[in-house]
């Protein structure tokens, strides 16, 4: 029997879903629900910005690739673009409003980050853009580390669901990880570089917030700013669903991972996350 392939609490179906996990997906358990991928060829441009909305039951986003028509119930994403996404678009960035729907409309959240198993549980890692987010993964994975994600987290408060199993690197980045294999992705401004298999979901142990200081250090973050830690890494701007969780996934650990631009410090980082 096949095993459906999944990402991100859904499981992938259409005429643009692979026929397998392969390398770049973990199998989908059978409580994932499915989503419906497909393509319709369009110039870009067709769709104005104008015309861009997030509502409870469909988005409309546009991007520099085409535009992305979500709907809620049948769940359903459509491309809408010049040339038929393969499965490494898929991947990554093709992926990423699908899974911020339909966490937002299934009472999860999905926040901008990454995910890494250290102390038994998942650790989301959050960050602004350049941060390092995918950095610390690659590392993490090299290490012989779990990596649940590279791009976002979704989670229901409970666990950490299973992203795509690469992590996208910038170039020069990914030459630093010899043990990975990688190859080059999103019309050359990205290589990635393939993180193994992992659980479709890890328990959900607390956060980091990357940080950049002159030593490595792991600071508590108090409580009252973990709210505005999380909020500003949230996927989608609507009201949550369930307000309650975002107070819950501020009440686990949350610690700044604080390190200087120093590759020569990356063993340093990689032990002290381990060592949670």
């Amino acid at each position: 029997m096949t095993v459906a392939a999944g990402a991100y609490g859904l499981t992938l179906t259409g005429p643009l879903a692979p026929t397998e996990p392969g390398e770049l997906f973990v199998p989908a358990p059978a409580d994932w629900p499915p989503v419906d991928l497909s393509w319709e060829s369009a110039p870009l441009g067709s769709v104005d910005e104008a015309e861009v909305a997030i509502t409870e039951e469909r988005a409309l986003l546009v991007y520099e690739t085409g535009a992305v028509v979500v709907t809620r119930s049948p769940l359903a994403v459509r491309y809408l673009r010049p040339d038929r996404p393969d499965h490494d678009t898929l991947a990554h960035p093709g992926l990423a409003v699908a899974a911020a729907m339909s966490a937002h409309w299934g009472g999860m959240e999905c926040l901008h980050g990454g995910a890494v198993v250290a102390g038994g549980g998942a650790w989301g890692v959050l960050g602004q853009k350049e941060d390092g987010k995918s950095t610390l993964m690659a590392a993490m994975a090299a290490a012989g580390c779990v990596v649940l994600s590279d791009d976002m987290v979704v989670t229901d408060g409970v666990d950490v669901l299973a992203g795509p199993r690469g992590v996208d690197l910038r170039e020069g980045s990914a030459g630093r990880f010899p043990g990975l294999r990688g190859y080059s992705v999103r019309d050359g401004l990205r290589e990635r570089v393939l993180a193994g298999p992992c659980p479709p979901r890890v328990p959900l142990r607390g956060w980091l917030v990357l940080a950049e200081g002159p030593e490595v250090a792991l600071e508590p973050v108090p409580f009252p700013d973990r709210l505005a830690q999380l909020g500003v890494q949230r996927s989608v701007r609507l009201t949550s669903r369930v307000p309650e969780l975002m107070l819950d996934l501020a009440a686990r650990p949350m610690f700044r991972l604080v390190r200087p631009r120093d590759w020569g410090v990356m063993d340093e980082v990689v032990a002290a996350v381990q060592g949670l």
